[in-house]
């Protein structure tokens, strides 16, 4: 009878041959086979004999778990190996799809971690068999590298006006990218989890969206990640605002600094001329860009004189069409200065005449003052109203004192200020007190007729500029517009002063001719 036991256990098996159908790790061990027969003296002959069982098998890999990280992480990833029989061990890492890549060790790291790292790794664990061959075993785990956005260089896309145009860039990024499409800070389009192109489309573009459109991708590890795409529209020009007229000011200081602002892709040329076709030779013409498909054409004159206000056409062009532009420059100033001033001096008077600097536009007024010291002037006429272009005014002032030197200037004011000529001078004349008595007759007659037509004149004229000053008395911001050069104020005259100064006009004549009639 044979059996078979195991040393340090419970193990018993019958039969010669020792028979272990899968054999495993755990059945390593001292085996005894003992022998039995039985004598015809019913004692038992014994024998048995040992043998050693030495099961070879590999390491083991412990399960590796899926793992993320955020690009520029320290990562380590350690490989747990139980060894094997032999218990000599040799641990590598391998990346799947990377037949270059190898780490040796139980530790598996990446100092500064980039996203071309990111991918399927496996612990590798080997031992060699005594008795030929190796014992291999192997865990895998996904390395998940997390970065932000990284949009391409966007590009440039140039169509003509009224074609469709599609704009796009490609982004990519870990997880998926939020991607919104802006234009002058404009949302356009939001596109979710995008991983590759995104695209923005016009179905049918204007001359208006020429420009930089901004795409913006945004995820969990980064936000507000930007590039640009440059659209180019060709474009005849045209206003930017609309229309087809524009309207320029010159202010006080005489210069014309006029902008217009063009819509155009590409620049456009510019050309002025006045509305009968001649060339402009008195303005300066300046185009500045403000942006690709925006431009400024400026208009510029110093010292603007009334010649340079009226309109004009402007004509601007590119190599796609063109439009014209009408421009009326207007002066929103103080009048220009009164013109070809000239005084005449009498007896007690004078008479004032000047050209009136009045060319359209504004409503103006002038009124005359006069001084002794061409310092401190005061006023010696109402003001006049200026309604037609150089209009010769005139105006006497009385009351002056005879054998006297007098400066005279004209003021002329609007809603914008005052402007004063220059002053000019006169010297009344000087009183005659000796007259023979047929001159004192024969001067008596004429003075008293030379007196009742000057009076009936002086009436007809004071009539006819009371109506036409009254009526078109100045408006009082007008009258708070002029300068401290007024230095007194002239009280519109009423029937009642005007009558007593003729009066005493008339008593002061009939003194001077009695006193001449005495002698």
């Amino acid at each position: 009878m044979f059996y078979w036991t195991k040393t340090d256990s419970d193990f018993r098996f019958n039969g010669q041959f020792l028979w272990i159908p899968s054999i495993g790790r755990e059945d390593s061990g001292t085996y005894t086979c003992f022998a039995e027969n039985t004598y015809s003296s019913g004692n038992k002959g014994k024998a048995n004999a040992t043998i050693e069982i030495d099961v070879q098998y590999p390491p083991v890999v412990s399960p590796l778990p899926n793992v993320k990280h955020v690009v520029g992480d320290h990562v380590k990833i350690t490989c747990v190996v139980t060894a094997g029989n032999p218990s000599s061990t040799t641990v590598y890492w391998t990346k799947s799809g990377n037949s270059g890549f190898g780490q040796s060790g139980s530790s598996l790291v990446f100092p500064n971690i980039s996203r071309t790292q990111n991918g399927i790794y496996s612990c590798v664990a080997e031992n060699n068999y005594l008795i030929g061959g190796k014992g291999i075993d192997q865990q895998s785990f996904l390395l998940d590298v997390l970065y932000g956005p990284i949009l391409a260089t966007g590009q440039t896309v140039r169509v003509s006006e009224g074609q469709s145009s599609r704009l796009s860039t490609s982004v990519s990024s870990n997880p998926a990218s939020n991607v919104s499409w802006f234009k002058d800070n404009v949302l356009l389009l939001i596109q979710p989890q995008v991983n590759g192109t995104t695209s923005y489309t016009i179905a049918r573009t204007e001359c208006t969206d020429t420009g930089p459109f901004l795409v913006v991708a945004s995820n969990g590890v980064q936000s507000n990640h930007s590039t640009t795409v440059s659209l180019y529209v060709y474009c005849s020009p045209r206003l930017a605002e609309g229309g087809s007229s524009v309207e320029l000011s010159v202010g006080s200081n005489r210069y014309l600094n006029g902008h217009v602002l063009v819509l155009s892709f590409p620049q456009p040329n510019a050309s002025l001329t006045l509305q009968n076709g001649a060339l402009n030779t008195l303005i300066t013409l300046r185009i500045e860009t403000k942006a690709d498909n925006l431009f400024t054409i400026m208009l510029i004159r110093s010292n603007a004189q009334p010649n340079v206000f009226g309109k004009y056409v402007l004509d601007v062009t590119n190599q796609y069409g063109g439009t014209k532009i009408d421009i009326n420059i207007i002066p929103k100033s103080k009048p220009f200065p009164a013109a070809q001033i000239k005084v005449n001096c009498g007896h007690e008077d004078a008479f004032i005449t000047w050209q009136s600097s009045y060319f359209g536009y504004e409503q103006q007024y002038s009124y005359v003052q006069y001084s002794t010291d061409n310092i401190k002037f005061v006023n010696g006429s109402d003001y006049i109203a200026e309604d037609n272009k150089q209009e010769i005014l005139q105006i006497t002032v009385s009351d002056l004192q005879d054998s006297s030197v007098y400066y005279f200037r004209v003021n002329t004011f609007n809603r914008y200020g005052l402007s004063s000529s220059m002053s000019t001078n006169c010297s009344t004349g000087t009183t005659q007190e000796s007259f023979t008595s047929t001159s004192i007759i024969v001067g008596s007659i004429l003075i008293v007729l030379l007196f009742l037509a000057v009076t009936g004149l002086v009436f007809i004229s004071y009539k006819y500029h009371k109506v036409k000053n009254l009526s078109e008395r100045p408006p009082r911001e007008f009258v708070n517009a002029i300068d401290n050069q007024v230095y007194e104020q002239y009280a519109t005259p009423n029937k009642k002063n005007c009558f007593r100064r003729c009066c005493n006009i008339r008593k002061k004549k009939k003194r001077q001719q009695h006193n001449q009639a005495r002698r």
